[in-house]
């Protein structure tokens, strides 16, 4: 069995439509592990989202190459940071990254190597209006939210004189 997680979101009211990140782990082989949030199915069948889920992944696996929309993480180790960022760069989408570190200068580094729309730095802020957001590659182009989203809308011209 295959699943197309790009068809599914975790928020649709349609069971269906659902993210079912259990049936998304259990078509891979050898999960390690899977590890979800303390409440039980019926109280995440009553809130009509998917529950929150952590799958230890490997880069092969499909819900380490699709995007998921959902509460969903596919946790994959590494050993450096060049080789995290070569497993984040190793798929066709790119809306957001998430990098945790102490160290600034590391984290500044690794984040202008990922191919993202959006590096998040030690969690999710509430969404700010005045910060771009959108992805890179197949995750889609152009920007929602801040000054850039005007972007689209304008057919800019430069006219350059040069006097004699």
């Amino acid at each position: 069995m295959s699943t197309n997680l790009q068809s599914k979101r975790a928020s649709l009211p349609e069971p269906e439509a659902q993210l079912d990140a259990k049936a998304v782990a259990a078509d891979q082989q050898d999960v390690q592990s899977t590890m979800t949030a303390p409440h039980t199915e019926e109280q995440a069948a009553k809130v009509d989202e998917a529950q929150p889920t952590v799958v230890e992944a490997r880069q092969d696996m499909v819900i380490a190459k699709e995007e998921v929309f959902g509460p969903v993480i596919a946790a994959i180790g590494y050993d450096e940071p060049e080789e995290a960022v070569a497993l984040a760069n190793d798929n066709p989408y790119g809306l957001s990254a998430y990098v945790y570190s102490r160290d600034v200068s590391q984290v500044l580094t690794v984040s202008r190597r990922l191919q993202a729309g959006r590096v998040l730095v030690n969690g999710a802020p509430p969404p700010y209006p005045s910060i771009p957001e959108g992805g890179r590659k197949a995750s889609g182009y152009g920007r929602d939210q801040g000054p850039e989203s005007l972007d689209g809308y304008l057919d800019t011209k430069a006219v350059i004189i040069t006097a004699e």
